[in-house]
């Protein structure tokens, strides 16, 4: 990873991910591609984090596939593989930064092509100068955009547009990516805008900040019904805890909030296992995997009372012999189906 990308970690739980391939514009090779999704699950088990700026060092943001790279063999990636999320590994460079658990704010300027257009988008937020080169290019070689574009884009801009722009691959700045809601903001300097910005993110409660970008990510999926009971599961997770505490005060005192960080203490022991929702949020359990107690694709689990279904069982074996394992889970299941087990 350190020849392609590097994470600096700032004041106020801030990192700052640079691409620094600068001799090819940040181009995508295998090395890359790799590098990238290290630094996203890197991010992920990083305590103390509240925010994140992905940069492009030297003359560009990213300029794409290494085509050189493609002539060998492309990627590198097994397109079929997902075992970081529902994406593969060339989707989860930009997909990635979507499900990180805290904001991320691109900053881009020179070119953003292709892939690299994708990896900006995968950002909450998304600052770069006017003449900032975009396209969505895959046409051009006889591809698709692959590497979750659709999906990020879904919720960004108008569906002609998106047509119009994957079918012709055609040149646009970041003032017209502006205009059609690809980029957030403008910027002569848009790395400074971005700093600016994460400074005000960071020093919001963190367990609020994470819910809310649960919630954001939601919103594209969800029924109204079923993101009303998310935003009150969300509120439950905040409300009356110390955190939430210390915002009101601090905003009755007029001074700085000091909030605790998000607790990691009951993620990813060894020997036991934790259970995920379906937007990456986990559920604390109580069962241990050397137990042999493991459920099983389709079980139904009461989750702190309220029933879930078993939709993804992934495992990954230690070398001290032991497996974590995670189980990913539906929304909430109303209906009278039996129960498997109970879980916390």
């Amino acid at each position: 990873m350190k020849d392609r990308v590097s994470i600096t970690m700032l004041q106020g739980g801030i990192a700052d991910v640079r691409m620094i391939r600068t001799d090819k514009m940040n181009a995508l090779d295998p090395a890359m591609f790799a590098g990238i999704g290290e630094a996203i699950r890197t991010l992920k088990a990083t305590a103390g984090l509240r925010c994140v700026i992905l940069s492009g060092e030297g003359r560009a943001f990213c300029a794409g596939l290494d085509m050189a790279s493609m002539a060998g063999g492309g990627s590198g990636n097994n397109g079929l593989d997902r075992k970081d999320s529902e994406a593969n590994p060339s989707q989860f460079v930009a997909w990635g930064w979507r499900r990180l658990e805290v904001p991320v704010i691109a900053a881009a300027h020179g070119v953003a092509f292709g892939g690299g257009f994708q990896i900006l988008s995968g950002a909450d937020i998304r600052i770069a100068r006017p003449d900032l080169r975009c396209a969505i290019m895959e046409m051009k070689w006889g591809l698709v955009p692959d590497m979750a574009g659709f999906p990020l884009w879904r919720t960004m801009v108008r569906d002609d547009l998106l047509r119009e722009l994957t079918y012709t691959n055609r040149e646009f700045s970041g003032t017209e990516a502006h205009a059609m809601g690809f980029v957030t903001h403008l910027s002569d300097d848009p790395y400074a805008h971005a700093l600016e910005l994460a400074k005000v993110i960071a020093a919001k409660n963190p367990h609020a900040m994470r819910g809310a970008k649960r919630l954001c990510n939601a919103m594209g999926d969800l029924t109204d019904a079923e993101l009303l009971v998310l935003e009150t599961d969300e509120q439950l997770k905040v409300i009356r805890k110390p955190n939430q505490v210390e915002a009101v005060m601090a905003a009755m005192e007029k001074r700085e909030a000091v909030f605790a960080d998000v607790d990691f203490s009951g993620r990813k022991r060894m020997g036991e296992y934790e259970i995920w929702g379906p937007n990456d949020d986990a559920v604390q359990v109580k069962l241990d995997s050397r137990s042999g107690q493991l459920p099983k694709k389709n079980d139904f689990l009461e989750i702190e009372g309220k029933k879930r279904q078993v939709k993804e069982i992934q495992k990954t074996h230690r070398p001290d012999k032991t497996i974590d394992v995670r189980v990913k889970v539906s929304q909430y299941i109303d209906d009278d189906i039996p129960l498997t087990m109970i879980v916390g």
